[in-house]
């Protein structure tokens, strides 16, 4: 009985896993990238899958890993990510290996990506900025200083 009462809680207190496959658009419009996130499971004997197909991905099909980080919760979170075509006819997956989470990529692409060709480079006005402050201040040190020399 006492074990039951234990399960119980556990089942109760440990948050259900989430997975999200998704793709952005990237600089080469040719390509997009398909990012798999899962998050809440246990930190321990869990290995995160991405399938193309049947077939698993690993580093050297350009698999990029995070490795898994953790939650504020107790629960860890991984996520991995792979270029691909942007007409690819595949079908790609993820879900934790010794789980029953699986998610399948609905061939949707997100159009949020930055297009960093056309990116605004704000940090260029930086050194006019400056210049203009260096300015305004010769400046106001010469009126401060003729309007002390015309009073004395």
């Amino acid at each position: 009985m006492r074990s039951s009462s234990y399960e119980e809680k556990e089942s109760q207190e440990t948050p259900q896993p989430t997975a999200a496959l998704f793709a952005k658009r990237y600089l080469n419009t040719g390509k997009v990238i398909l990012t798999c996130l899962v998050s809440g499971f246990r930190c321990i004997n869990m290995t995160v899958g991405f399938y193309r197909d049947k077939d698993i991905l690993a580093e050297k099909d350009g698999l990029l890993s995070t490795g898994i980080r953790p939650n504020g919760d107790g629960t860890c979170q991984l996520r991995k990510s792979l270029d691909i075509s942007n007409s690819t006819e595949e079908s790609y997956s993820c879900g934790l290996h010794f789980g029953h989470l699986t998610v399948k990529w609905d061939g949707k692409i997100w159009d949020l990506a930055v297009d960093h060709s056309k990116r605004h480079h704000y940090w260029l006005l930086a050194p006019i900025v400056l210049f203009i402050l260096m300015l305004m201040l010769i400046w106001f040190t010469a009126v401060k200083q003729d309007k002390f020399t015309t009073e004395v």
